[in-house]
């Protein structure tokens, strides 16, 4: 249900193609000269946050360094800096921004594309919170996006499943999490996955007071195939939300009305204020059998929303396949599509 406006029309949006990592933090130093203000800069990982932090700094930027692998008083000490002005800019992973209290951040450059829209959505709107003018720029090397793939994905193990449900299965009491994790050999983080995977597909329950219980709704080898199941859908949808990634930062039409229309929005474009938009006339739109929003269904992917169109092709989010570019004419010519 949409019960507000989802775009941030104070926000300039725009990309700068680049073909090596010389070349891209050439950008990145170029980008940080010319927008002015507080300023943040996103990579994918510590060793490029601190790339960027190097490269800033040796320009003479005013500079601070966030990720996960420092300690808590260097994190504290540039988060101060960052809040307090003494640093501009801040070069960070995911790892910083929420909860950030700075309404006049002035741009968000990211110098690696995350690996959905909806996350570079949530990271990029961390600019122009006072409603001020604010830019957002990606900076984009298709190779990239192997990072970006591989980051994103939730690396739930087949191999922690199976001990998990082997572990569990026999026991007819609930089973405390952390005592099974460590009977089965396994560190929290793949346990508790595993785990959750098993609630996932109907192999287990949680209990009120958080133990874990097996549900003898299925057996230990049908938990381990529903599991294999469920992670071929789970990397089919990060796939093709990456593919959206891609998309946005390939696009040469507008990229407010891609961002929007991503997220249901109708938004038919163009916002001149982007860079796809500045100094270009604006194509015809073709034919659209279903309106933005609709939910249709589909014999091969089954349900799902109609999030966009771009020229003859129309990009369906399907419930369980994720996203999927469909030629507008095969459409209605072969009713590839209908209406819920």
């Amino acid at each position: 249900m949409v019960i507000g406006d989802f775009d941030r029309p104070n926000i300039d949006l725009s990309v700068n193609h680049v073909r090596s990592a010389k070349e891209k933090w050439s950008r990145v130093e170029a980008a940080a000269s010319e927008l002015s203000g507080p300023g943040i800069v996103y990579a994918a990982t510590h060793a490029d946050a601190q790339a960027a932090r190097d490269v800033l700094a040796a320009a003479g930027q005013r500079v601070a360094l966030y990720h996960a692998g420092l300690s808590a008083a260097a994190r504290r000490d540039a988060m101060t800096a960052f809040l307090d002005g003494s640093a501009r800019i801040i070069t960070a992973t995911v790892a910083f921004g929420m909860g950030i209290d700075k309404p006049d951040v002035r741009w968000v450059l990211h110098a690696d594309p995350p690996g959905s829209l909806d996350a570079y959505y949530q990271e990029l709107g961390r600019a122009g919170r006072d409603g001020g003018p604010a830019h957002a720029r990606l900076v984009y090397m298709p190779t990239d996006l192997a990072m970006a793939r591989h980051l994103s994905s939730r690396g739930i193990s087949r191999a922690a499943v199976a001990a998990t449900a082997a572990g569990l299965a026999p026991r007819t009491e609930a089973s405390d999490v952390a005592e099974l994790g460590a009977t089965v050999r396994l560190g929290p983080r793949p346990a508790t996955l595993a785990m959750a995977r098993l609630v996932d597909v109907g192999a287990a329950n949680w209990e009120a007071d958080g133990r874990i219980r097996w549900s003898g709704a299925l057996g230990v080898a049908e938990a381990i195939a529903a599991s294999d199941t469920e992670t071929a859908r789970e990397r089919e949808v990060e796939r093709s939300r990456l593919e959206m990634m891609r998309r946005y930062a390939e696009t040469t039409r507008c990229r407010r009305s891609f961002l929007l229309t991503y997220f249901g929005q109708d938004y038919p474009g163009p916002c001149g204020a982007c860079d796809n938009d500045r100094g270009q006339s604006r194509a015809e739109d073709g034919i659209k059998p279903f309106p933005v929003g609709q939910r249709v269904a589909s014999a091969r992917w089954g349900e799902g929303t109609v999030q966009r169109y771009d020229g003859d092709q129309v990009t369906v989010l399907f419930d369980e396949h994720g996203y999927r570019d469909l030629l507008v004419p095969l459409v209605v010519d072969r009713e590839l599509l209908r209406q819920v």
